[in-house]
């Protein structure tokens, strides 16, 4: 199908009417674009606008489009789907083929207005990328920097849902197949929850439920997954020889680390070396973060941190390019909707007896206190069931979202079908086994007689070694 003759079959207002366009990293597809107002502060008539970026991709087929789009929600929170677009072309290229893929970049993230913070000291000083999550004097100047051309309460779950109601009716859609992802996976509960006679489908990778207080559970869950890490390793021929006891290293490492920070030098082109500084709290961190999609370096960083080389561990720090989410962004919604709602006995109960602690609660908590947001009612969080079918995808060695917080989301919903990837880390959704069930999904309306026995066959990278 042509666009014009795909444009011809949406209704679309002449002002908000995708344009054929070119876009970074989707060279390769037929996309359209445009950008979409809506008001920051919905309740202040004559306020200030946000202009949303939105890129449409025409299904494939040559035959007449189905009238519902799939809609990725994005992750973090704080991430966009712009200019992941290419890869979630690919994922669910199956189902696209009679129905467009809608791709909007929230406010606040990505190309809508993006609100980053950068809590490193810049590029002078590579090394201030192995620090704290979010050092107190940074967060405090980004939120001044960012208040100048943004109300920072606005920034939260229900106007993001909000704002892809408006997105839709400007594209002439009445229905859609959300599929979120991580953080993403609330934004797309609440959409639901806010207008559910618009959703057709939800898929959810890496479940993010209601009762969930990001990061309260972070430090248990952490635990969990590093143990079925080193589990696998001591069941793996190859990495049990290269690693004979890697939670004894691990604990080797930590309690060195209590005693003193470790110094490790960062080199630079022609300039003396920079200074990291790791602390026993920042190594776990990274550790945990790793977990998410490079767990099968974790025991070989371990086990040379053991020896005393730190290289393995800072270098990826260091060089690591932009993560893509906006910290700004982010801190706007966790502070409003969850560290507000953690309390002292709780966060007490869910760090004992954890590696971590309550280390990246204390983090946020700290952050939050510095950070304008909204101070939201109690009905924001008063959910009801909703008779809509969805998919939930979990990986059991997950360090954030394992499968009991997509069995915590099954009670809002009756029409969910949950499948575990027995070795799966955070939101599994590009391997082929996701990417195919994820489009079956879509395709057919319903989980009802879904194969999902390719989830066993998944299996994790092989380990890295010396």
């Amino acid at each position: 199908m042509t666009i014009a003759l795909w444009l011809a079959t949406i209704a679309v207002s002449a002002a908000q009417q995708p344009a054929p366009c070119r876009t970074p990293g989707l060279e390769t597809l037929k996309t359209l674009c445009t950008t979409v107002q809506v008001r920051e502060n919905r309740a202040v008539s004559g306020g200030r606008t946000l202009e949303l970026h939105v890129v449409v991709i025409p299904p494939d087929s040559e035959g007449a489009e189905l009238p519902d789009p799939i809609v990725p929600v994005p992750g973090g929170p704080g991430g966009g789907t712009i200019a992941a677009g290419n890869g979630w072309a690919r994922i669910l290229k199956a189902a696209r083929a009679r129905r467009a893929l809608v791709l909007l970049d929230p406010r606040g993230a990505a190309t809508s207005g993006e609100l980053e913070c950068d809590f490193s000291d810049g590029p002078d000083h590579p090394a201030s990328a192995v620090g704290d999550f979010m050092p107190p004097k940074k967060v405090k100047a980004c939120a001044a920097l960012l208040a100048q051309r943004a109300d920072l309460t606005q920034y939260h779950t229900e106007n993001i849902a909000d704002d892809l109601a408006e997105v839709l009716n400007a594209l002439g859609y009445q229905r859609a197949n959300l599929y979120g992802v991580s953080g993403g996976t609330r934004q797309a509960f609440v959409f639901a929850q806010r207008h559910p006679a618009r959703v057709r489908t939800l898929v959810l990778g890496g479940v993010v439920p209601p009762d969930f207080r990001l990061p309260l559970h972070y430090a248990q869950d952490f635990d969990r997954s590093l143990e079925l890490l080193f589990g696998d390793c001591a069941r793996d021929r190859d990495c049990h020889a290269a690693y004979a006891d890697p939670r004894a290293e691990l604990r080797q490492v930590v309690a060195r680390l209590e005693r003193a920070p470790a110094r490790v030098p960062v080199q630079r082109t022609g300039r003396p070396a920079d200074t990291a500084r790791v602390t026993r709290n920042i190594f776990l961190e990274r550790i945990r973060s790793m977990l998410y999609s490079d767990a099968a370096s974790v025991p070989y960083v371990v086990h040379r941190a053991a020896e005393g080389d730190y290289q393995p561990f800072v270098g990826p720090i260091v060089n690591a390019g932009p993560d893509g989410i906006a910290m700004g962004h982010y801190l706007s919604v966790t502070c409003s909707e969850d560290l507000d709602r953690i309390g002292a006995a709780e966060r007490a109960a869910a760090a004992r007896g954890t590696l971590l602690g309550d280390y990246r609660v204390q983090q946020q908590m700290d952050a939050c206190k510095l950070w304008p947001h909204a101070r939201l009612p109690e009905a924001h969080f008063r959910f009801a069931g909703l008779d809509v079918p969805a998919l939930l995808i979990s990986g059991d060695a997950d360090p954030v979202t394992p499968p009991r917080w997509a069995e915590a989301l099954q009670r809002y919903l009756p029409k969910a079908r949950h499948v575990v990837f027995p070795t799966g880390g955070h939101v599994p959704l590009a391997t082929p086994c996701a990417a195919a069930l994820a489009s079956e999904f879509i395709l057919a309306g319903s989980a009802d007689g879904l194969d999902v026995s390719c989830a066993a066959t998944l299996t994790r990278p092989p380990f890295k070694l010396p």
